[in-house]
Order: C-alpha cells, then structure tokens, then sequence
C-alpha cells in the first residue's frame, strides 16, 4: 500500500523498482526545489554532473592504465619466452661461429708455415 502511495506521488509504476542513486537524486532535487534560494537545483545540477563525469574519466583513466600494463607485462613475456626459447640455438651458433674462426685461422698459420 505504502509503495502505491508512493508510486502515485511520484509518477512512476509501482511495480519498477528504481535504483538506490536514482532515488536519492530524486530526493536531492526535491530538497533543493523547496529551498529558498531559486539556483538551487541548477547548482546541484552541475555539481553532479561534474562528479559523474569525474568518475568516468577516473574509469577511463584506470582502463587505459590497466591496459598499457597488460601490453608491457605481454611484450615482457613474448620476449623472456622467445628468449628460452632462443637460448640453445644461440648456444649452438656461438659455438660454431667459434669452430669455424679457430679452423681459419688454423689454415692461415699453416699457411703462413708453408710459405716460410
């Protein structure tokens, strides 16, 4: 009963059910348009508006933090695996690079050997 009395003062269907910030707003609005001063409304008015809008960029500011760790922690990650990864190939390369400088300069010593 008491929610159908409400219901009809405010406008509204009895049976939605408005969200508890939604409410409070409405109760906001009230107060400030039996207040005594006529700019009442128009100033909370703003102040809301600039508390939605800080929270907003506040949820885009995290996001886009949030993001650019996610992209540094993947980069971070692809190049510590391809590293592992890489690991016994440079091993073997190292080595090779060393056989093949220590056979030509062997071939230049014996060569060096044959022309003296």
């Amino acid at each position: 009963q008491k929610d159908k009395e409400q219901a009809t003062e405010t406008g509204s269907n009895p049976k939605l059910r408005q969200s508890r910030f939604v409410t409070v707003t409405d109760k906001l609005f009230e107060i400030a348009y039996r207040a005594k001063h006529d700019h009442a409304p128009f100033a909370l008015a703003v102040v809301l508006f600039h508390m939605i809008m800080r929270a907003l960029m506040l949820r885009v500011f995290y996001h886009r933090a949030a993001v650019a760790i996610q992209v540094r922690y993947r980069y971070f990650k692809m190049t510590m695996k391809r590293q592992r990864q890489l690991k016994p190939v440079m091993n073997i390369q190292k080595i090779f690079k060393a056989a093949k400088t220590s056979l030509e300069m062997l071939k230049k010593e014996q060569a060096a050997e044959v022309i003296q």
